[in-house]
């Protein structure tokens, strides 16, 4: 096969190609700012079947509504990243400038390293998309706002296609735009913040959309709040319970509150907290703001003395706290409090004696031990465990756990037939050694991102000898990589700590966390921080119907829900024997192109008998989505 020009070399085979297409908006007059994402699966053999070692570059070709002129004299060129692509690689490239709303056909062919070029892919089209996002993109709730007051929430404009991004954003009233109306972004990735206001002037819902105009094309996001009279309820007047009572399970009563809608019942017994719930006033009988609530105990009283409040609350906030009502539950109570003796202070052993003086009623105690590294010991003993079942003397529990070195403190709860009593005063103590480090506090990403691999940078913690990297993204857990400091760049434990992995992440929402540790082992986890990355994300799990159970055929219709945003679903199935059909069908394949109604396949593959289980993974062309549940069957 001859090259164009006429010198004799191998012709490299290009093989599948897509121009993405994007949701656009068409303009009157197209303005120079809209961009088209391509693909093409890298080219792996010569036309004589050899393989592909001197791969270079490729040419991108693209005009406006006819096909281009391919091979040619205009085109774009992109490097190759490897003379030898490995089976299945996808190369992209970004066209930008373009005509947003306009079609653009585009073609593209492969360069070797002596500048021979292969012949053209068949033009695709497609129409150049809008240049710029904002976010979020989820409606945006002001919440409750006094008539008369204001609250404000920020929008991000981004430029998403290189270039200069020039527009505006409005909203009509009670909404404005206080701040960033008019935004001009140079370059991928630049942003302004654009501040929106609410400032209800009556009690009532409000929804509108802000409009952000750019470059002849148009976003909006909904923004919704609810303007709310200014003056939060008074306190309410308690009836009932009160003094001594015969129901461990009381109905609770109090004369209504004119403008109140929800009421907190906040009851403590003998034990402690026991109710701290919130009814709306239709709940609890007054939903006209006259007459008597009342509730019925959703908990039973523990015996002995308790008291109750009532809070009340409306959209403007909360109301005082009411007086407090007292009341005696009849029997016998829960034990009193215990009082801890040893370890207090700096010990010596990391399986010290607990121990503390014993309570007569009680008949169980809960020790509860926190070390340096957080919890270590909740356990329930029995007083004859604690060798003090007479209910007098010293109750003492030898460590069931080696504490970490550092700080750390416990408790005793004391417990009987009649519940728990309150929890005792809890005591420090300092278990000698090198604790584990403190947590780190995490700098970026955080919000948008402009890169799908970006660097993860952290504050340096100075006893931390090594970091794990906790990083997912919106088709869940990309990164459980533990780095020591110096390869994150903190060895000396001061300064900025930094990580670029190398991850590509999938498109939309996800979060990352640094957990520290030392040879004394590991730390707390990080605050976590959320990202977006821009683009279509993956799609979700498809959810699978047949085969279930026993089934009459070794040959089965494989079939489960569509999913709208996916292409193409890998089905997996094992039989009896192990693996058996590991393939990938396209949804035109599977009968459900649409994105919705039932995808279904009959592969023609014999299972062995016995049983059995299949999943479905789905995937577009932003990388695949979760596994399905799975499905088990058996064959006859």
């Amino acid at each position: 096969m001859s090259w164009r020009g006429g010198s004799t070399h191998r012709l490299i085979r290009v093989l599948a190609f897509v121009v993405t297409v994007g949701s656009v908006l068409l303009a009157a007059v197209p303005a120079l700012a809209g961009i088209l994402d391509t693909s093409w699966t890298a080219p792996t053999t010569s036309a004589d079947g050899s393989p592909l070692t001197d791969l270079a570059s490729y040419r991108v070709y693209y005009g406006l509504s006819t096909p281009p002129s391919c091979p040619g004299t205009s085109y774009l060129q992109f490097a190759s990243s490897t003379p030898s692509p490995a089976p299945g690689q996808t190369v992209t490239a970004r066209l930008t400038g373009l005509s947003t709303g306009s079609l653009y056909y585009v073609a593209v062919t492969a360069v070797d390293t002596n500048g021979n070029e292969s012949a053209c892919i068949t033009p695709l089209s497609a129409v150049a998309r809008i240049d710029f996002s904002v976010s979020p993109t989820a409606t945006v709730n002001f919440g409750s706002v006094a008539i008369g007051g204001l609250a404000d929430q920020t929008f991000t404009v981004q430029n998403t296609g290189g270039g200069t991004v020039s527009g505006t954003a409005s909203v009509p009233a009670p909404f404005s735009v206080v701040s960033g109306g008019s935004f001009n972004l140079v370059g991928v990735g630049a942003t302004q913040a654009v501040t929106v206001r609410f400032s209800p002037t009556v009690a009532a819902t409000a929804s509108a959309s802000v409009t952000f105009t750019a470059n002849g094309a148009s976003l909006t996001r909904v923004v919704t709040g609810l303007g709310v009279s200014s003056a939060p309820p008074g306190a309410a007047t308690l009836v009932a319970p009160s003094g001594s009572i015969a129901t461990a399970t009381p109905t609770f009563s109090w004369n209504a509150v004119a403008l109140a809608t929800q009421y907190l019942l906040w009851v403590d017994d003998s034990s402690g907290g026991r109710l701290r719930t919130t009814y709306t006033a239709a709940q609890v009988g007054c939903a006209t703001g006259i007459g008597t609530c009342s509730m019925v105990s959703s908990a039973t009283l523990n015996p002995g003395t308790g008291q109750w409040w009532v809070v009340t609350s409306n959209a403007s906030g909360s109301g005082p706290w009411s007086n407090g009502l007292t009341f005696t539950v009849a029997g016998t109570p829960p034990p009193t409090a215990a009082t801890l003796v040893a370890p207090s202070g700096s010990i010596a052993s990391r399986t010290p004696t607990f121990s503390w003086n014993a309570v007569a009623s009680a008949t169980q105690y809960m020790l509860w031990v926190d070390d340096s590294s957080g919890g270590r010991i909740r356990t329930t003993y029995t007083g004859a465990q604690a060798g003090c079942a007479s209910g007098a003397g010293a109750c003492s529990m030898v460590s069931s756990a080696t504490l970490n070195p550092g700080a750390g403190q416990w408790w005793i709860v004391t417990s009987s037939a009649s519940g728990s009593g309150p929890w005792s005063s809890g005591m420090t103590f300092t278990v000698a050694g090198t604790p584990p480090p403190p947590a780190a506090t995490i700098v970026a990403p955080s919000g948008s991102l402009a890169s799908a691999t970006p660097t993860f940078t952290w504050n340096a913690v100075g006893s931390a000898t090594a970091y794990m990297l906790w990083v997912d993204d919106s088709s869940g857990g990309r990164s459980r990589a533990t780095y020591t400091a110096a390869q994150a760049g903190c060895g000396s434990g001061t300064g900025t700590c930094s990580l670029a992995p190398g991850l590509v992440l999938n498109p939309g929402a996800g979060q990352w966390w640094v957990v520290t540790s030392n040879t004394s082992g590991s730390g707390p986890w990080s605050n976590g921080l959320t990202f977006t990355v821009a683009g279509t994300p993956p799609p979700p799990a498809a959810t699978l119907v047949a085969p279930s159970g026993s089934i009459a055929t070794r040959t089965p219709t494989f079939s489960w829900n569509a999913v709208a945003s996916a292409t193409q679903y890998l089905l997996w199935v094992d039989d009896s024997s192990g693996g058996r059909l590991r393939t990938t069908y396209t949804a035109a394949q599977v009968g459900c192109a649409s994105g919705t109604g039932t995808c279904s396949i009959a592969p023609g593959v014999v299972l062995n008998p016995g049983a059995g289980q299949w999943w479905v993974v789905t995937s577009n062309a932003s990388g695949s989505g979760p596994w399905s549940s799975g499905m088990t069957f058996t064959a006859p």
